[in-house]
């Protein structure tokens, strides 16, 4: 049986990070790109997931494994878009401490910044949807 509520509150997520990470790019960098806007939904349901699976009494444990996890599926996407299919989305080669010029230090202390408030957004979505 299709359980239209569970349907209905992934997309509700899904939006959610698509929405929220393209404002994101589009406040700091300008522009954003219709595949960020794909990623942003789907990297937002997966630490919607992550959450779920950890105790929310150890915040600091989810904001790492967010940081971590946006990190390295950056990476993945970048070595995918920028590198192989040549799309060209973002180019971080001239900043300091860089890997292959697709995430740098900076901006994964961004991510640890913006973990924050995506743990408190992740826990309020399923106190919503009465998710434990």
């Amino acid at each position: 049986m299709i359980d239209l509520k569970r349907i209905r509150n992934t997309l509700y997520i899904y939006t959610v990070g698509s929405f929220v990470y393209s404002l994101i790019e589009i406040v700091f960098r300008g522009h954003t790109h219709w595949t960020m806007v794909i990623s942003g939904g789907i990297v937002f349901l997966f630490l919607y997931s992550i959450g779920k699976l950890t105790s929310e009494s150890y915040y600091t444990t989810q904001i790492l494994i967010f940081t971590v996890f946006i990190t390295g599926v950056e990476l993945i996407l970048g070595i995918l878009l920028n590198k192989i299919l040549k799309l060209n989305v973002w180019d971080y080669s001239n900043r300091p401490l860089n890997l292959f010029g697709q995430i740098n230090l900076f901006n994964s202390l961004l991510w640890l910044l913006l973990s924050i408030p995506c743990v408190i957004i992740c826990k309020r979505l399923r106190e919503r949807f009465k998710e434990p």
